[in-house]
Parts: C-alpha cells; structure tokens; sequence
C-alpha cells in the first residue's frame, strides 16, 4: 500500500510521518501543497498514492480542489497536526504514532 502524507511544505509534519511509517515497513511519501514545497503535490504522486493523511483539515481541502478525482476512489484522512513541531521532534514522531494507531487497520495490505 502506498501511503501518502501532506502537509504545506513536505518538510516537517509529512516528511517526519513518511520516514516513521517507512521505517516501519511501510512504503510511504510526503508531499506539500505550497508552491515551494521541498516536494510539491503532483499528479504522479497523487496517483501512486493508495491512501492520504492530510496533517490538517486545509490541507485535504486543497487535494480536492487540485485533484477534484483523486477522493472519488481514495481516502483521505485528516490528523489534525498543528504546523508547530520542527523535522522528526519527539513530540510530533509520539503525536504522529497515537494518531496513526487509530488507523492502523486500513494499512495492510
């Protein structure tokens, strides 16, 4: 399963989750809905992906406006993670694993 997160930049919340979910076994990536984004969010990876984690609720908006198809046959799954936390900091990696637990059944395979 392909497993995308998103966040505005892809460089702290999503990326952080990408590398905790691959280090796990899991195949995932980040990507971020600014122009700027380190990884903006394309067609390619909106297509690779199987499922999306939104780190905010703006965030799943925004996938839907640029990518109106994309939800009809994915999900999409808000977290709710504040743009507060800075690259792998022990309280968004805690924050991301409790909020992951909850939907660890749609990620087998």
């Amino acid at each position: 399963m392909n497993i995308l997160f998103i966040c505005t930049m892809a460089a702290l919340r999503s990326d952080t989750a990408a590398k905790i979910l691959n280090d796990n076994g899991y195949t995932a990536k980040c990507a971020g809905t600014a122009s700027d984004a380190l990884v903006p969010l394309t067609e390619e990876l909106v297509e690779w992906a199987d499922i999306f984690f939104c780190m905010e609720r703006e965030h799943r908006i925004k996938l839907r406006k640029r990518f109106p198809d994309a939800l009809d046959t994915k999900l999409a799954i808000t977290l709710d993670i504040e743009d507060e936390y800075y690259n792998m900091q022990p309280e968004l990696i805690e924050l991301i694993i409790n909020r992951m637990a909850q939907f660890a059944h749609l990620l087998e395979d």
